[in-house]
């Protein structure tokens, strides 16, 4: 699992790719994103997010210092396989 480490005000884009994974001519058919603290859905942290090719780009924004929230991605291909990633994001104020 990645690990980042964000300010609560800071509001950038952080991209999850699956290119490693997927087979030649496979592509991403469907895909969700969802963030969880202490395992709980929570939307707050998640601004927007987009496909390209095989990367998922989210936009991660606020957040509250001390917490760190579990950022998920699932992709489903077009090959019927089913692929999940996580990166934990750390927010602290510095």
């Amino acid at each position: 699992m990645d690990v980042f480490t964000k300010q609560p005000s800071e509001i950038y884009t952080v991209d999850v790719s699956f290119a490693n994974v997927l087979a030649t001519g496979e592509t991403i058919a469907s895909y969700t994103v969802t963030a969880t603290l202490a395992d709980v859905v929570t939307s707050g942290v998640i601004d927007s997010y987009t496909l390209t090719n095989s990367i998922v780009y989210v936009k991660v924004k606020a957040g509250i210092t001390g917490n760190n929230y579990k950022i998920t991605v699932v992709a489903t291909t077009s090959l019927g396989n089913v692929y999940e990633y996580d990166v934990l994001m750390k927010v602290c104020e510095l």
